[in-house]
């Protein structure tokens, strides 16, 4: 047998029925029942527990199992992090330690070693460790570091940089030699300028000394005022080197200097041991410049295009450069 269909009546229904369809009371009774299904769906969220179906609790306490859950993933990240940080302050604190109870050659170089390579705390404490017990030596030095042993051999020698270089690791003499680059003054005088061929300029004996004060008292010598001093920098570096210098009366004048100039380009492009010269400067520069860049020139492609440029160079297209020392001054003196 069928179960019957659910049907509702109200209670003040006057049964009667008008074409088939219930009496006005049973119509509103269905329109109530609509409105009742509509709010058991879609609950207020303020709605108290016990007018909820199964269903709403159903999803509430699933909402909270998810919260529950999420909860206690951040308490997991949190307590990773807190950990993580009680690390970091431990590995400070050894880094403290280690640097205020021992002495720990060069430790400077050691720490930049390690940040220059990313490492953490951790790893730098552990450096510092290993270079305590002379497992571990940090590579590279600065020039504080060439120029302090470069003192210590002119002061005591190789033995007392081997006696620093294990206690307090200073550079070897090995690279020392490598790393720096020392200036050999040897006596060898560009002969017939001006005045100083006229005597013998080193002091061997007493009738040398007294030569030399007449030539001075006579005029046929003169006493050098100033040093006139070529100097030769690679590209890409900052240090300068020198390469000649020579004592001055201010005497002078342009051929000379011309001629001092160009002896010594000659003599550099001639030892062909650094490379060519590129350009040249100077206060009494006075090298003639008569020849234009050869079109053949790599360089001339580029410059051509220039408008304005000096494109006169000497032989082996050496060009003419600025002092800027003496614009600056030049400079200065004029807002003075």
């Amino acid at each position: 047998m069928q179960p019957s269909a659910p049907h509702a009546r109200s209670k003040h229904c006057s049964h009667a029925r008008f074409q088939g369809s219930p009496c006005g009371e049973c119509s509103d009774v269905h329109r109530h029942i609509v409105h009742l299904s509509e709010i058991a769906r879609d609950t207020k969220h303020h709605t108290n527990y016990k007018f909820l179906g199964l269903g709403h609790m159903q999803d509430i306490a699933k909402t909270y199992a998810d919260q529950i859950k999420q909860l206690k993933l951040q308490e997991l990240n949190h307590s990773h992090k807190y950990m993580r940080l009680l690390t970091q302050l431990d590995d400070y604190n050894r880094l403290l330690m280690a640097i205020s109870k021992k002495d720990i050659p060069r430790i400077h170089q050691i720490v930049d070693v390690a940040l220059h390579h990313g490492s953490s705390v951790q790893e730098v404490v552990n450096k510092l460790e290993d270079a305590l017990e002379g497992a571990y030596t940090p590579r590279g030095y600065g020039a504080n570091d060439l120029d302090i042993t470069t003192l210590v051999v002119r002061l005591g020698g190789c033995q007392l940089l081997f006696a620093l270089h294990q206690s307090l690791g200073l550079p070897s003499l090995c690279t020392l030699h490598t790393k720096s680059t020392f200036t050999s003054i040897f006596d060898q005088n560009i002969q017939n300028i001006k005045h100083s061929h006229t005597i013998e300029p080193v002091l061997r004996t007493y009738e040398s000394a007294v030569n030399i004060a007449q030539k001075l008292h006579d005029g046929e010598l003169h006493l050098g005022k100033e040093l006139t001093v070529i100097g030769a920098s690679c590209f890409g570096e900052d240090e300068i080197y020198p390469i000649l210098a020579a004592p001055t009366c201010k005497t002078e004048d342009a051929t000379d200097m011309e001629h001092i100039l160009s002896r010594a380009i000659g003599s550099w492009n001639r030892t062909e041991l650094v490379g060519p010269i590129w350009h040249a400067a100077g206060h009494k520069l006075f090298v003639k410049f008569p020849l234009p860049l050869p079109p053949e020139s790599p360089l001339y492609g580029t410059l051509v295009n220039l408008q304005g440029l000096n494109l006169f160079t000497s032989e082996g297209e050496i060009m003419l450069d600025f002092d800027f020392k003496h614009i600056f001054k030049h400079k200065y003196f004029f807002l003075l």
